[in-house]
């Protein structure tokens, strides 16, 4: 009697055990023992696109490029974007809208048709080429700092001229007295004396590569004095012409399409040339839109006709659609190529027989 008491406390302790663990659980309910949960695939198309960003500051002396230097040169700072660069690479993955549960131990070579990807079995081994798919898991220098750089000294001497008064034998006259004082240069005083040097640099190199100066410049001298020479040349010139620095901005968008096999244009960024590459919601670019045409379908040709079992049940697989595809920026085409797109295609199905 005691050994059927000890059974049944036992017993009663599993029982426990089991309902507490269907509970933390309950989605292990939704799939009968015995049955494989798989998924259709579905393609992505993931654009990257890269923009160049250009971050200009005028040169302080860009007032005076034209007077001294003979060439106009850009007077207000900027930032502006173009587009450079776009490219879509199709992947695919597992479609979680169309998922379907079969049983394999009821038919034979179910394991040889469904595909097991990292993703799960999630397509059907139907010829399409499905084995053969990718699938899918600096600042800006201002005009304070090329002024700290400039080629002349801020500062010049004036003279001016003073009187004194100075009593003599014949009275009192009015003695001239020179005065030196310091004061700053303006602005086009300055870009006068930094064109003037930069003409003399010019002619200094003239000079060196025709031999017609005293100093005797072997290979590596020669090739040394003429790149500081280049050098000084190019940072006298940034203050005339201001200084660009260019940066590269790269933005990676996924593009879903949907399941309708009707013409879809969807919106895969946004772009101004103020902000660079922007994100579908941002309103303040303008739309870079995909568009996608199911190409002409041949049709299905059957070669066999018949009725499957009653006791028969049926594997689903999808054959992917031939879609053009074309990237339009406004009016300007960047890019047209052709891609199968399995949402867009046909979902079929396969009879699987029961063992014999």
């Amino acid at each position: 009697m005691e050994h059927v008491k000890k059974y049944a406390v036992l017993a009663f302790a599993a029982l426990l055990s089991s309902t507490y663990v269907s509970a933390r659980e309950p989605e292990s309910q939704l799939v009968p023992d015995g049955h494989v949960v798989y998924s259709l695939p579905a393609t992505v198309l993931r654009v990257e696109a890269q923009a160049e960003s250009e971050s200009f500051v005028a040169g302080p002396y860009a007032e005076y490029a034209k007077k001294y230097l003979g060439v106009e040169a850009r007077r207000n700072d900027a930032l502006t974007y173009r587009l450079v660069k776009v490219s879509v690479t199709p992947y695919v993955e597992a479609d979680p809208s169309a998922r379907f549960v079969v049983r394999p131990g009821t038919a034979d070579n179910v394991s040889d048709i469904l595909n097991m990807t990292a993703q799960g079995l999630v397509s059907v081994m139907d010829g399409t080429g499905a084995d053969k798919d990718v699938w899918k898991y600096s600042g800006l220098a201002d005009s304070e700092k090329m002024l700290r750089a400039g080629a002349t000294s801020n500062l010049s001497e004036r003279t001016t001229t003073l009187y004194t008064t100075v009593r003599t034998a014949d009275g009192i006259s009015k003695v001239p007295v020179k005065q030196s004082q310091v004061v700053e240069k303006s602005v086009e005083k300055k870009a006068s004396e930094t064109a003037s040097l930069i003409f003399m640099l010019r002619q200094k190199r003239i000079d060196i590569i025709t031999g017609n100066t005293d100093a005797i410049f072997d290979g590596e001298a020669m090739g040394a004095v003429l790149s500081e020479i280049s050098r000084l040349e190019n940072e006298y010139l940034e203050l005339f012409f201001g200084r660009s620095v260019v940066d590269t901005q790269r933005v990676v968008f996924d593009v879903i399409p949907s399941s309708s096999p009707e013409k879809q244009n969807i919106i895969a960024f946004r772009f101004s040339a103020l902000n660079g590459i922007l994100p579908v919601s941002d309103i303040s670019g303008s739309p870079v839109v995909m568009e996608l045409s199911v190409m002409e379908d041949a049709g299905l040709q059957e070669e066999a006709k018949g009725k499957a079992p009653k006791n028969a049940q049926f594997l689903k697989y999808r054959i992917p659609a031939d879609v053009s595809v074309r990237l339009l920026n406004g009016t300007e085409q960047l890019m047209t190529f052709r891609v199968p797109v399995y949402q867009m295609g046909r979902t079929v199905s396969i009879p699987l027989y029961p063992q014999l």
